[in-house]
């Protein structure tokens, strides 16, 4: 029988019969991650072999982060031994020895499957229930390795799946008063978004439903002023890249008291594992989104507001933020356009950014600090001193929980002071 797929965006390929056993005898709590020892179309192959006796609910592909889904959520993969009967099971094309495989695009699109997965099942976000195929009792195996990069995969489950401004959120004043609010969605088969507005002292009673259906689970989303009404709106991107509505994006306007119902407002923008953001790019009041494909092109394109719509996506930088390094967007000149801006997190640690003139990020990208979040720490932006400027912010977690601010001086951040010495434990989201 057909079955559609439970993930949007996952293709649905079935595992053979006796590959999995229909139904569950434990509830689920556990989601296990896997490395397949061999190729993608290899392990979808083996999972339809009858003779194989094994199989996984999610597989991944290295090179774009696809999905096929192969047993239902509510089945019993055969994955992990005695670990089969509470536990989801995602394989990911590689090889243990070989980090080559654990691309960002997968690790960006595993995360989202797996907080898709915790959120559906109230499954806790950490390593406890989130673990290695190596970390499950009774097993021999040795995946997914000493090359899988925890830190980076739990990160990312847990700050939403993309990096810079989608990581920190984005503008939230949606009744207009000047002060941001709160928002929530609840994904899941209910797809609501509620909001409680802030008094300036607290938010408001019992959050309000806006809107009744925006947002379907695996989908991106953020908010901005879009139609330049000094409202904050509310957009999703579909993402994926098959599927009658691959590459969507819809926008709620905000009337002050609620979200218009979503409107398509780009049929292609920020397809698969590339990284959507939100800013006014071109100064007009109104915010654009931006997209970094986030791969070895490192390419960024933007699509303007019109108000009512979003332009055709325009290439604006050709090699910025490649995979493995974390974008974002603001105005760290002050010139009433928002900029992009990367942070390498690695051993160099260091952040470059690329202004923009109106049209395009300019140039070559250049330097603004040398040393500057490294790997495992959490970098964000803000005005911190309230010049108009956006600086740049990390949160190093780990044993020491500092945290440090880089001011900008509107052509570069200053180094790194501490601005708090004991703020944002591990497993905790810091904006």
């Amino acid at each position: 029988m057909c079955r559609l797929p439970q993930y949007p965006g996952a293709r649905w390929i079935a595992a053979a019969g006796g590959n999995y056993g229909a139904g569950r005898s434990a509830a689920i709590t556990t989601i296990v991650i896997h490395v397949t020892q061999g190729s993608y179309a290899g392990t979808i192959s083996w999972f339809q072999n009858p003779s194989a006796g094994v199989s996984a609910h999610y597989v991944v592909k290295s090179s774009n982060g696809e999905v096929t889904q192969m047993v239902r959520d509510e089945d019993t993969a055969y994955h992990a031994r005695s670990a089969n009967p509470y536990s989801l099971g995602i394989e990911h094309e590689g090889f243990v020895d070989n980090p080559a495989w654990f691309t960002d695009a997968m690790y960006r699109s595993s995360a989202n499957l797996s907080r898709h997965l915790a959120n559906k099942w109230g499954i806790p976000k950490t390593r406890s229930y989130i673990r290695g195929h190596n970390e499950m009792p009774g097993n021999d195996h040795t995946d997914p390795g000493p090359h899988w990069n925890w830190n980076h995969y739990m990160s990312l489950i847990n700050s939403g799946g993309g990096g810079g401004q989608y990581l920190a959120g984005s503008p939230t004043d949606f009744s207009g008063d000047g002060r941001d609010d709160i928002v929530t969605f609840n994904l899941g088969s209910l797809n609501d978004a509620y909001v409680a507005t802030s008094t300036g002292s607290a938010f408001a009673g019992t959050s309000v439903k806006w809107n009744d259906f925006f947002g379907l689970s695996g989908e991106k989303l953020l908010t901005g002023d879009f139609n330049g009404d000094g409202k904050d709106d509310i957009v999703t991107f579909v993402g994926g890249t098959t599927g009658t509505n691959a590459g969507d994006v819809y926008v709620g306007l905000s009337t002050g008291t609620a979200f218009l119902g979503g409107t398509k407002w780009h049929d292609w923008f920020a397809p698969g594992a590339e990284v959507p953001a939100v800013g006014d790019v071109n100064g007009d009041g109104r915010d654009d989104i931006i997209t970094f494909t986030h791969d070895g092109q490192g390419d960024v394109y933007v699509a303007l507001s019109t108000g009512t719509s979003f332009g055709a996506g325009v290439k604006w930088h050709e090699y910025f933020s490649i995979a493995g390094e974390y974008p974002a967007v603001g105005d760290v000149n002050g010139d009433g356009r928002d900029d992009i801006i990367t942070f390498t997190c690695n051993a160099d640690a260091d952040v470059y950014a690329a202004v923009s003139n109106g049209s395009s990020f300019v140039g070559t990208t250049v330097k603004w600090n040398d040393f500057f979040c490294l790997a495992g720490e959490f970098p964000y932006l803000g005005d911190y001193n309230g010049d108009g400027k956006d600086d740049i912010i990390v949160f190093a977690k780990g044993s020491t929980n500092d945290v440090y601010v880089g001011l900008s001086t509107g052509t570069g951040f200053l180094g790194g002071a501490k601005w708090h010495d004991f703020f944002g434990l591990n497993g905790e989201i810091t904006l």
